[in-house]
């Protein structure tokens, strides 16, 4: 992330005020594209990670209420086949494919979103940040 000074055109890290209180202001004016394609990938790669735990859950959870079973029927009935069956692993494989593809493409869509708000930063100037100097105090 480029910032600059309010009122200095520099893109190195402005210096904090001597107060341990006061705020300082800052304006990002810039992303580095390739550092936010690794963040988002890694984001959207733990995403993927717990919808596949949350699906083998679903999964078993389903197959031990018997409703697996049920859907290969409903599949039989309305296919008139008897050798149709629907297995979790194939779900499972299916489900990690498409999710691969879509960490993917989304962690290149927001790496494209970083180049187009360089742009548009470029042209209004960036945007403002207010950032306290010193320790917080949580309460």
């Amino acid at each position: 992330m480029m910032v600059s000074a309010k009122k200095t055109a520099s893109t190195s890290r402005p210096k904090a005020p001597s107060g341990s209180g006061g705020f300082q202001r800052i304006n990002v004016v810039g992303l580095s594209a390739a550092s936010v394609f690794k963040v988002f990938l890694i984001f959207y790669s733990l995403m993927a990670s717990v919808f596949v735990i949350a699906g083998i859950v679903l999964w078993n959870l389903a197959a031990a209420a018997g409703l697996t079973h049920k859907l290969n029927h409903l599949i039989e009935s309305l296919t008139g086949s008897t050798n149709y069956a629907v297995h979790g692993i194939q779900v499972l494989v299916i489900g990690v494919g498409f999710l691969v593809v879509l960490v993917a493409v989304s962690s290149v869509v927001t790496a494209i979103a970083a180049r187009i708000f360089n742009f548009v930063a470029e042209l209004v100037g960036g945007i403002g940040l207010n950032i306290r100097s010193g320790a917080s105090k949580a309460t």
